[in-house]
């Protein structure tokens, strides 16, 4: 947060409206608010990389929506957006979200509304990735899916390489060959999501099920029938 208006103070105060939203895309912010905001993060970045002396990686989904301010700081930002099956992002996002509430806020929890949270931040995600995928030339964006990621991590990150043109893959694919060796028995979490809840997200999300083809095979069916 480095001291800046951010929407993760609702992980603190869960049952109070959300908190600071203009600072999600920070499209309203006054002209005074986002020079700041700008500096701060500039200033974040530059201290990691003076301490570390490497390219610096931000994985911050809220970064999704920001993709015309961080532009404004970082002209020659790439960028990558990891596609994922929606009908795991919505129980994982929710999960996660009750988990953050549980280990960090400072009330008790009652989740009110957090599903329609999710619901409608992802809509908001994609509506704003899209407008700033437009702003990047090609060369610095890339995307992947997750699910073809796992399947074959070598493959899929040498192809990243080479489209954002990082160049030294064959040199860093003996420590990714150590890393995965090393976490060969780590299992992510599973979901069963209720048939009530998947008609939900097909409904609210099904453009980007769409576009991405994760739609179930026999509700496609049905739907060219």
């Amino acid at each position: 947060m480095q001291g800046q208006p951010s929407p993760y103070q609702t992980i603190a105060f869960p049952n109070r409206p959300p908190a600071h939203e203009r600072y999600l895309d920070l499209e309203q912010l006054t002209s005074r608010e986002l020079k700041a905001w700008k500096r701060v993060l500039s200033r974040f970045v530059q201290q990691l990389y003076f301490r570390h002396r490497r390219t610096v990686v931000l994985k911050n989904p809220t970064h999704s929506f920001r993709i015309k301010a961080l532009l404004d700081v970082f002209p020659q930002a790439r960028f990558i957006h990891i596609v994922r099956d929606p009908y795991v992002v919505y129980p994982s996002t929710v999960h996660l979200h009750k988990s953050l509430y549980r280990a960090h806020g400072l009330q008790r929890p009652t989740f009110e509304g957090l599903d329609e949270k999710v619901l409608s931040t992802y809509v908001d995600l994609y509506r704003k990735l899209d407008e700033g995928r437009d702003l990047v030339d090609p060369s610095r964006f890339y995307e992947l899916r997750y699910e073809e990621l796992i399947a074959d991590p070598e493959g899929q990150l040498r192809l990243l390489y080479e489209h954002l043109r990082l160049g030294g893959f064959e040199e860093y694919r003996p420590r990714l060959r150590q890393y995965f060796a090393e976490h060969a028995n780590y299992a992510t979490n599973s979901y069963e999501l209720p048939d009530e809840q998947r008609a939900i997200v097909t409904e609210r999300w099904g453009e980007v099920i769409d576009r991405y083809g994760y739609r179930p095979v026999a509700a496609a069916l049905r739907r060219s029938a």
